[in-house]
């Protein structure tokens, strides 16, 4: 979403030109194809593979864990937020959502 967004900025700034913008459209298409190839082969879903690339793109966690080590604490990861997910009752009531 940041890259469509900065496209669409540089273009209304007119940095880009309307084929310019195509290219960077295919660009992003193209790298949100390989992202789900990379998830699809780790085995992992949507939201796995969203907590496998925070951690994986930290210097130190990768330096620490490999490949295998980081696609498990992504599985574990999702896991617990799913299990100990809950409605705070008392927030969504002072917003006025219940």
């Amino acid at each position: 979403m940041e890259m469509l967004e900065n496209a669409i900025k540089k273009y209304h700034n007119k940095i880009l030109t309307a084929a310019e913008v195509m290219d960077e459209l295919i660009k992003i298409s193209k790298e949100i194809v390989a992202s789900d190839k990379e998830a699809t082969k780790l085995g992992l879903s949507d939201f796995e593979y969203a907590f496998y690339t925070a951690v994986a793109n930290n210097d130190s966690a990768r330096e620490l864990m490999q490949h295998d080590q980081l696609r498990e604490l992504a599985v574990v990861l999702t896991q617990r937020v799913r299990e100990n997910a809950t409605i705070d009752w008392r927030i969504k009531k002072m917003l006025g959502l219940s």
